[in-house]
């Protein structure tokens, strides 16, 4: 790319690699800690460059990550922001194949969300930043959801801190105070009363209100599928069994006992082993063996806990594709 950028450095850029950045990139210490809307629109406003990026944290590879934004940018006149995906990322880039951009916003994990390249122009076109907590997330939200041509990822050869995803928890709390901003745009961007709504509103932890949803949609498959992975988190391990044997064979579980077979091969480890067995991966699933797993590692912090969340994140992703269609 060779048009000039101002990139917006937070947190530590005293690294070797901003220090012989190519000559286009305009480096500005933005501070110590990714900040609030008003802020990141103060910035924008004084750069006097087409194209601006925000980065937090960034690694050394971050340079030749820009270069690829960039060049993805310019390929398309169309589009007015470009998120990078790390190479290790398979969770981030099959949310992007396998839903619209309006819907992968809403998805995809808070954290792929501290990196980004936009035109300038694109804050007139869609909107400042507003002072929310994660404002460049809601800000990719509100472009994917008037154009979801206008936004697209650009899977970078590095791997990026943004790759290492917050996985919803096995038994999470309640969903952050300051996230009525996100609370409220689920309900807009998924039809009321449906599987979709019941999804996201469970992806974001809100257990509550994706109960309700799910108990008027009861003696449907994918009404009852959510039921049961809510009463799981709740925790109520004997209520979510209760759900899953309404559930049954469900359609999407062959896929998941593909991913928690590869997940738990790859812990290398006599504990994953033994919980791949109990699940009877890859050849079967064993949904009552996945909700005593899930009862085991709800207050651990450790690889295999890590293993658990990615595998219930993976179930989710499956019904959200179920719920779609």
């Amino acid at each position: 790319m060779t048009a000039p950028i101002d990139v917006f450095v937070f947190g530590d850029r005293q690294t070797a690699a901003w220090n012989a950045v190519a000559p286009q990139f305009q480096i500005v210490d933005a501070g110590a800690d990714f900040t609030g809307g008003l802020q990141l629109n103060a910035l924008v406003e004084a750069s006097h460059s087409e194209f601006v990026a925000f980065v937090s944290e960034p690694p050394e590879e971050f340079p030749a990550v820009l270069e690829q934004l960039g060049e993805r940018m310019q390929a398309t006149a169309e589009l007015q922001a470009v998120l990078p995906v790390g190479r290790d990322d398979e969770i981030s880039k099959w949310i992007w194949e396998e839903f619209p951009a309006d819907l992968a916003t809403l998805i995809q994990p808070v954290a792929t969300f501290h990196a980004a390249l936009f035109r300038k122009e694109a804050l007139t076109k869609f909107g400042p930043f507003r002072d929310v907590d994660e404002p460049l997330w809601d800000w990719v939200m509100t472009v994917a959801q008037a154009n979801p041509a206008a936004i697209a990822i650009c899977e970078c050869d590095a791997v990026l801190p943004a790759g290492q995803l917050e996985l919803p928890a096995l038994a999470p709390e309640e969903p952050l105070p300051d996230r009525d901003w996100l609370h409220k745009r689920l309900y807009e961007a998924a039809p009321a009363g449906s599987a979709l709504l019941a999804g996201v509103l469970q992806v974001h932890d809100y257990l509550d209100e994706s109960h309700s949803v799910s108990q008027n949609m009861e003696d449907t498959a994918l009404g009852d599928h959510w039921h049961g992975i809510m009463h799981r988190r709740e925790p109520d391990y004997s209520n979510a069994k209760y759900w899953y044997r309404r559930i049954g064979q469900s359609p999407l579980f062959p896929e998941l006992a593909q991913h928690a077979d590869r997940i738990l091969t790859a812990q290398k480890s006599a504990a994953a082993e033994q919980q791949r067995q109990k699940l009877q991966t890859p050849r079967d699933w064993d949904a009552f063996a996945f909700i005593d797993f899930c009862e085991e590692q709800s207050e651990s912090e450790d690889s295999l806990a890590e293993a658990a969340r990615q595998i219930q994140f993976w179930e989710m992703l499956l019904l959200l594709r179920m719920s779609c269609e």
